[in-house]
């Protein structure tokens, strides 16, 4: 299926190196609501140090402990079922962000928060992020507004919706709105543009071990008064430059990047609209649905022993694989690159060719700009060798296609490559 992936882009081409150990050789175990969750679609997700896992959904969160999940809710102390963020503090303190205030779990106690901004004369309540400071300060985050809590007083940092911030052991950290990022620095928070920012919003996604930041991408599409922001990869900020990673993360553009955490070996886990994604320095891995329920991929978390925690709609679902380290690498096959098409631009028809290196299930579709998915032309086992698919510019139901730029997009082996072409009529 194509999902949103509307982009406008003139040229691009999908090229990756992927990791030659596969998400297969670990152990996946899903729980939902029948396993005690108080919903099935997880929102955020948590571990503390001593191995307890929360997962927040919009009907309460839930507290693993190795053997089973107990629900907590509003009638339990909670601020409201609607949760969005949680972070563990050093002190043993859980927080929750919710759209009824920031909750604190510590000692078996419920404490509930809504901090109050005087100079606007607004008190918040609805929280979308948490971040835990080196200092153990709390940083919530949410409409029109970020806080900072330093255990005794509530003090407003941001006045600006913010979205995201993520924190570095070096106090400093990074926050991003869908129109503005900012930098905290000497304790300071300030927005700019940052040697050359990108063109596009961003949202922080993770502090890699060596100071450098993973940021999610996103483009703005105006519908007549209406504007969306839709995903549209990932970039790395690294010694004052900035790099887009879509392709080399074998991300279609538009693959929208939910979240991402970096492992104590300094392997990045992000949580996509194309399921789970793993970056060990070197090489890049994805899964589709190898062990997830399902595909989009909310939040991760990974625990103390390694075992990485992702959030769908279907549940909780951990992964344990083998030991992090340096993996050997396996270039992606040069074989299985960009589609080509011939005659492009076309009128009415093209021929869309591949190569396959070894047999297996492959799934040919067309998309429109906007992710629509006007047609599927190939979907089963196919052979080693190359490929030929004719698109007759028509769409499923056999009517002609409209004049614009359409996009080839095949899935093989886990993997994904894609192809632009224009049919002018």
């Amino acid at each position: 299926m194509c999902r949103a992936w509307c982009f406008r882009i003139v040229t691009w081409a999908v090229s990756c190196v992927f990791a030659s150990a596969a998400f297969a050789e670990g152990s996946w175990t899903t729980w939902t609501a029948a396993d005690g969750l108080p919903g099935n679609t997880i929102l955020a997700l948590a571990c503390t140090p001593d191995g307890t896992i929360w997962a927040g959904t919009d009907s309460g969160v839930a507290r693993y402990d190795g053997a089973r999940w107990t629900a907590v809710t509003m009638a339990d102390g909670l601020a409201n079922d609607r949760v969005r963020a949680i972070a563990a503090a050093p002190d043993g303190s859980v927080w929750f962000g919710t759209h009824g205030g920031v909750s604190r779990f510590r000692e078996g106690v419920w404490t509930t928060f809504t901090p109050r901004d005087e100079e606007n004369d607004y008190t918040a309540r609805h929280f979308e992020t948490l971040a835990v400071a080196p200092d153990g300060s709390l940083y919530a985050g949410g409409m029109w507004v970020l806080f900072r809590f330093d255990g005794a007083e509530w003090s407003c940092v941001i006045r600006d919706t913010v979205d995201r911030v993520v924190l570095a052991p070096d106090g400093t950290g990074w926050a991003g709105s869908m129109g503005n990022l900012y930098r905290l620095n000497g304790g300071v928070w300030a927005s700019g543009t940052y040697d050359g920012y990108l063109e596009n919003p961003c949202l922080p996604l993770t502090v890699n071990q060596d100071g450098s930041v993973w940021f999610a991408r996103y483009m703005t599409i105006t519908d007549m008064l209406d504007i969306q922001w839709l995903g549209n990869g990932v970039s790395l900020y690294e010694s004052g430059e900035w790099r887009d990673r879509t392709e080399e993360a074998g991300m279609t553009p538009g693959t929208r990047v939910h979240t991402a955490v970096t492992d104590s070996h300094g392997t990045v886990w992000f949580g996509t609209s194309r399921g789970l994604v793993r970056y060990d320095g070197a090489s890049w891995e994805t899964v589709f649905a190898d062990g997830l329920p399902e595909g989009e991929v909310y939040v991760v978390a990974v625990d103390s022993s390694g075992a990485v925690w992702a959030g769908t709609k279907a549940g909780v679902t951990r992964y344990s694989g083998p030991a992090t380290g340096v993996v050997a690498e396996t270039e992606f096959p040069r074989a299985f690159g960009p589609l080509r098409a011939a005659p492009n631009p076309f009128n009415p028809s093209t021929t869309i060719s591949f190569e396959i290196p070894v047999p297996g299930r492959a799934v040919l579709t067309v998309c429109d700009i906007t992710g629509r998915r006007v047609r599927t032309l190939l979907s089963g086992q196919v052979s080693a060798g190359t490929h030929t698919v004719l698109w007759d510019g028509r769409d499923e139901h056999g009517a002609a296609a409209a004049s614009g730029v359409y996009f080839s997009r095949l899935e093989y082996d886990r993997r994904v490559t894609a192809g632009k072409m224009t049919l002018i009529r």
